[in-house]
């Protein structure tokens, strides 16, 4: 199995965060383009589920997201399908529908044991982001916590869709 680095994930959304806007953008645009179907679902569980804040914070952190896996894979990743999507997003509903009757204090150790995700390299930048950066308050991004709970589940569906494409694109390439 293919795990993109720390240092993959790290460079990535540092690149990015330096991007112009112009640039930022011709990104947008080309994930666009090569992943419509994973675009349209942020867009869709943007506007059915999250803030406006959340949403904006959706679409950056997936095309950061996509870089990531972009930069581990020997070619472009194929595209995901909408069922793929679904399927991926299903699977975490189910996933974090178990937890409902833990402890939070076993939940929060639990995620900060993120070399049991898949991905843990990827998964810890969307943790710590989540956690940390969101609810610091200077931050510019303003999240409730129905925000931040919404935001993980959508986005480690994001996580396992592109890792299963990283995974098919190592095995073809």
């Amino acid at each position: 199995m293919k795990i993109v680095s720390s240092e993959t994930v790290e460079s990535t959304w540092k690149d990015l965060a330096e991007l112009s806007v112009k640039d930022g953008l011709r990104h947008q645009e080309e994930f666009i383009q090569r992943q419509e179907p994973l675009a349209q679902f942020i867009q869709i569980m943007g506007e059915e589920s999250l803030s406006s804040d959340a949403h904006g914070l959706a679409t950056y952190v997936t095309l950061n997201l996509w870089q990531m896996f972009e930069r581990a894979s020997p070619t472009p990743l194929p595209p995901a399908s909408p069922d793929e999507i679904m399927d991926a997003f299903e699977n975490r509903e189910r996933w974090v529908e178990s937890f409902l009757d833990v402890e939070e204090e076993e939940i929060e150790r639990w995620l900060r044991i993120t070399s049991e995700m898949p991905q843990e390299h990827v998964t810890r930048y969307l943790i710590e982001l989540l956690m940390e950066d969101c609810r610091d308050p200077d931050s510019i991004v303003n999240l409730t916590q129905e925000d931040v709970g919404e935001l993980f589940l959508v986005l480690l569906a994001v996580i396992d869709v592109l890792d299963a494409k990283l995974q098919e694109a190592m095995r073809e390439a």
